[in-house]
């Protein structure tokens, strides 16, 4: 995946070492209600970033400034397999969602 910079934001791949910032909002309630799982445990993160780094539908959304993983968005292959047909679902965490 290519690097997508903005003036906020950096758009990348995962990285392993994504499971602590991943822990700060996938085990919060408010924030995973509407995902297909529930809230994770700190091991479940450090295995959830070992899959997400591997997975090219994941991609990181982090601070341009700190780099800091304050959410993900989610490509889903759709039936049938057109190519085309994707669908979208992203995930950020609380504090960062109205700054």
């Amino acid at each position: 995946m290519t690097i997508i910079k903005t003036d906020r934001l950096i758009l990348r791949r995962f990285h392993c070492n994504d499971w602590m910032d991943l822990y700060e909002y996938l085990t919060k309630e408010q924030v995973v209600k509407y995902e297909p799982y529930g809230v994770l445990t700190d091991f479940d993160c450090k295995k959830e970033a070992a899959i997400r780094s591997r997975n090219e539908a994941f991609i990181a959304v982090c601070l341009r400034d700190s780099n800091k993983l304050i959410g993900n968005i989610y490509f889903e292959q759709q039936e049938p397999r057109s190519g085309r047909d994707k669908k979208m679902r992203s995930v950020v965490s609380g504090i960062y969602r109205h700054t």
